[in-house]
């Protein structure tokens, strides 16, 4: 095991500004990572951890300061993926902190068994969610109802529109 992987470190999550229709944050975010944002626009999404070429996460301090992640995998794969490192390209694991204070877009991706629809080399993606805080309206939404079709989905883009086509909302349902 090479020195370099011996001691921890910190990751600098990546903080995004908000884009009409994703997220529709705040500024919440500042309080749960203790740390200043930048500018005075709202922030909804902090990625902590990702191995994504658009935005990868930097190692903060230590000797491997600078590095993404997928500088420490191509340098040492089986120490940080062990034996999935035969199958893996990237980090499987995608952390991220949401501050929503709307309804946000439907969110669909492909699994590992639907290859025709994953970019070469990518692998598929399982999501789970942990709410920290909800107001008393807050709903996470799961699953199609029978009436959808792929002609209806288009108006998925509309977020209000798209939560009469979900199956249940959680804690609850609206309708």
């Amino acid at each position: 095991m090479s020195r370099r992987f011996r001691s921890p470190c910190s990751i600098r999550p990546v903080l995004m500004c908000c884009e009409p229709l994703l997220h529709r944050g705040g500024r919440r975010l500042a309080n749960v990572l203790s740390t200043r944002l930048p500018g005075d626009e709202p922030i909804g999404e902090a990625w902590l951890l990702s191995d994504r070429d658009e935005y990868p996460s930097r190692i903060a301090d230590g000797p491997l300061a600078g590095s993404t992640i997928a500088d420490l995998i191509r340098d040492s794969p089986q120490q940080l993926l062990g034996a999935a490192a035969a199958h893996l390209r990237r980090f499987p694991l995608l952390l991220k902190l949401l501050d929503v204070c709307d309804r946000i877009s439907v969110q669909v991706h492909p699994t590992d068994d639907q290859t025709a629809l994953l970019p070469q080399g990518e692998s598929g993606k399982t999501e789970a969610w942990v709410v920290l805080h909800s107001g008393v309206a807050g709903r996470i939404y799961a699953g199609l109802n029978p009436r959808s079709t792929d002609l209806k989905t288009s108006s998925f883009r509309r977020p209000r529109a798209a939560a009469s086509w979900m199956i249940r909302s959680f804690p609850g349902s609206e309708r």
